[in-house]
């Protein structure tokens, strides 16, 4: 999109052939701004394919000005008559996203071993569906993830009550062990999604004159809760 920072660097490939029959293959890299160019063309039909691009993720294609195909990586049957700019043929990568968060007690003692789902939709439509569990302080984190909305639901855990949600920074919609509609766009992380659990108790004894446990007294709790 408009805005968006270009990647210099990238190999990119022209091949084709000219009206003539000269079979075309010649190479160039991206400048600063991301931009190349293969100037000097016959007409012809041709395809630029894109090199590839370290720490990026595959992004969709843009088919420019004169038409033509798309495919991964590849732009293809680009006809260019006599003295046409074939323009804005362009191909876009993505940085990758994440979301992370904490599982605590009332007490902040993390909690481990607490199953956490990630469930959502990818910008390429793909459905992700990802599981993983809270470490020794609590945390849990997905990572390497495309741009997409996402939703962070926590399994809740053994031997715990059911505390409070609280989203990110990037927002979502807090429910019952879920914090759903997390939008991530590329190179954007969403921190600090985590799920509050409640372990407090009352305990007692009772016992006789002589010292001695009474089994089987029928004890009642009445209170407020939170």
């Amino acid at each position: 999109d408009i805005g968006e920072s270009g990647i210099d660097g990238i190999t990119m490939t022209l091949s084709g052939t000219e009206v003539g029959g000269t079979t075309i293959n010649r190479t160039t890299t991206t400048d600063e701004n991301g931009d190349y160019l293969f100037s000097g063309l016959a007409p012809g039909t041709y395809s630029v394919a894109e090199g590839e691009t370290p720490g990026y993720m595959d992004g969709a294609e843009h088919v420019g000005s004169e038409g033509g195909t798309t495919a991964d990586d590849l732009l293809g049957n680009i006809v260019l008559g006599d003295g046409v700019d074939a323009v804005d043929y362009d191909f876009g990568e993505v940085l990758p996203a994440g979301v992370s968060g904490s599982v605590v007690d009332d007490a902040g003692n993390g909690i481990e071993g607490t199953t956490i789902e990630l469930h959502g939709t990818d910008d390429l439509g793909n459905d992700v569906d990802l599981s993983t569990s809270t470490n020794s302080n609590g945390d849990y984190a997905f990572a390497d993830l495309r741009p997409g909305t996402y939703d962070i639901v926590e399994v809740q855990p053994t031997g715990y009550g059911d505390g409070g949600e609280s989203a990110g920074p990037l927002g979502g919609t807090v429910g019952d062990d879920a914090i759903t509609g997390i939008v991530l766009g590329s190179d954007e992380s969403s921190p600090d999604n985590d799920f509050d659990e409640i372990r407090s108790s009352i305990s007692g004894t009772v016992v006789d004159d002589a010292g001695n446990g009474i089994e089987n007294v029928v004890i009642e709790l009445t209170g407020i809760d939170d």
